[in-house]
């Protein structure tokens, strides 16, 4: 018995084998273009990471500076005595520590969406040298927490000299504003939402600026860096607090 060959039904035989071939050729590609894609993303991440110099979440201690130490500051201004007036103007400032040619440098730079990242958007970065019981900040003329400090060393396990009392928001001995380049150590301060214990004090030395200025921090954290200028009805005040 001769069978006859259905054309028809072979040439979609072929056809659907063809097509099969086709399709699972593409899904093979895929799955390639899939694995190569994923190793790019990882490799990116890597480079990423690499390029940020190894900076991590570890509050910048100024007794062990150390590479990868970061801290936030958020902005905070007002009128003394109004506390209605106080209130954060939504500024994020960042400090970073990374080395660079055997010598670490402090990076200060306001973040994305900062209205001061508007108008200066650039990193600011200079060096700071450690020594035993202080650093040393030559070029801080650009920075914004240590611009008005006109001693240019912190010295970082002092003891204090003198005691203040707060006022407002000004720190006083007897009766008189703080100044001068005394160390000084303030039992307590508190303003708007910020509450500080034991902190030592310093002022801005010499006095090269019409405005008093302060560093207040302990056991090597930053805490505050503030300045007091004129204003109505009072004196004003602006300042960086520490993101705990």
């Amino acid at each position: 018995m001769i069978t006859t060959i259905n054309m028809p039904m072979l040439q979609s035989a072929f056809v659907q084998f063809h097509a099969y071939i086709v399709v699972t050729s593409v899904l093979r590609i895929m799955k390639n273009c899939y694995w190569i894609l994923i190793t790019f993303v990882i490799c990116s991440c890597k480079q990423d990471d690499d390029s940020t110099n190894h900076i991590k979440n570890t509050s910048i201690n100024l007794q062990m500076l150390e590479e990868g130490q970061r801290s936030m500051f958020l902005r905070l201004d007002g009128n003394c005595g109004l506390p209605e007036s106080y209130g954060y103007t939504q500024d994020t400032l960042v400090l970073e520590v990374f080395e660079e040619n055997s010598q670490l440098q402090f990076r200060e730079y306001f973040t994305y969406g900062s209205p001061l990242f508007e108008t200066s958007p650039d990193p600011i970065i200079y060096p700071v040298h450690i020594h035993e019981n202080f650093i040393l900040i030559p070029e801080r003329e650009q920075s914004t927490l240590f611009f008005f400090y006109g001693n240019d060393t912190i010295f970082t396990n002092p003891e204090p000299e003198i005691d203040l009392q707060q006022e407002g928001c000004m720190p006083m001995k007897d009766g008189q504003i703080f100044d001068g380049d005394a160390i000084a150590f303030l039992p307590e301060f508190a303003l708007h939402d910020i509450s500080l214990q034991k902190q030592t004090v310093v002022s801005c030395v010499p006095v090269i600026f019409e405005l008093e200025a302060y560093l207040c921090y302990r056991n090597g954290k930053l805490n505050l860096s503030y300045t007091l200028g004129s204003g109505f009805p009072t004196i004003s005040f602006q300042g960086w607090r520490l993101v705990e």
